[in-house]
């Protein structure tokens, strides 16, 4: 059973229902999936951390179902068991005097009852104890949801409200009503990469925008993304051009070409002219 009262527990508990209510309230938004993890310290027996994680999931899931009003079917419960990988990043961020000693056995292969026996032989066991193990018992949250599609008018509306909600597509409709390469336009195709950074279309279409404003430090980044696709090869053509290495671009040049991509040609070309350039 949760008590709310308990350490940060009545702070935690009304941050996940204000995320909750507040997603409830939009009415562009369906939530369709809450995922409640729990997690413990490594104390005690590895099997009886993961019952006590298991337990204090279900303890959260059952407090928020009953206070949010969702349906039961909506959550799911996850054991994180005891979180070793957050310990090991703790340790690594402070400045224990045997911080070294401790990653050592957090990375180590023993079992993980053996490996909190070592830790217990460590100098900085009782700081461990004391000021690490308590944020390793807590309850962690995914709230997933779906956004409704919308058209145009409203998908220009939502891009100053809240363009988190608009997908790649709404955005690029968005970004057709203004000229191509406008400073609008622009702004729009970087904003869709900023928002949906593992989309392979934005990442082209911002590297484009990106490598016409000489960034190329950003641009590569996008385009480290999507070197395998046919659509960013000419932009890699453009990047290694910038970058003065006439073969890497007249490479990527030629396969962009291969692949039908119609600015390649006029790419290669400007490649041609600049080796003749440098010829004289």
């Amino acid at each position: 059973m949760i008590q709310p009262a308990f350490r940060n527990n009545r702070r935690e508990l009304q941050r996940i229902e204000e995320t909750i209510e507040k997603t409830r309230q939009d009415r562009n938004l369906e939530i369709i999936g809450v995922t409640i993890a729990g997690y413990a310290s490594p104390e005690g027996s590895y099997k009886s951390n993961e019952r006590l994680s298991w337990e204090r999931a279900q303890a959260s899931r059952n407090y928020l179902q009953r206070n949010s009003g969702l349906s039961s079917r909506l959550f799911d419960v996850l054991p994180g068991g005891e979180d070793w990988q957050m310990l090991r990043e703790l340790v690594e961020d402070s400045h224990l005097p045997d911080s070294h000693q401790i990653l050592s056995i957090i990375d180590s292969r023993d079992n993980y009852d053996r490996k909190e026996a070592r830790l217990k032989g460590t100098d900085s066991y009782e700081i461990l104890l004391t000021d690490f193990y308590p944020a390793l018992r807590r309850v962690d949250y995914r709230i997933e949801y779906r956004v409704r599609d919308f058209n145009v008018s409203e998908s220009h509306d939502m891009l100053t409200r809240n363009p988190d909600h608009l997908s790649p597509y709404e955005l690029y409709e968005v970004a057709g009503r203004y000229e191509k390469e406008s400073d609008k336009w622009n702004e729009i195709i970087e904003l869709t990469v900023k928002l949906h950074p593992g989309d392979e279309v934005a990442n082209i279409n911002a590297a484009g925008v990106l490598l016409n404003r000489g960034d190329l430090v950003a641009a590569k980044i996008c385009l480290d993304k999507v070197s395998d696709l046919p659509g960013a090869w000419n932009n890699l053509g453009v990047y290694h051009l910038y970058k003065g290495d006439l073969q890497k671009a007249t490479e990527y040049f030629t396969k962009a070409m291969v692949a039908g991509v119609p600015e390649a040609a006029w790419n290669m070309d400007i490649r041609r002219q600049m080796e003749l350039y440098i010829e004289k």
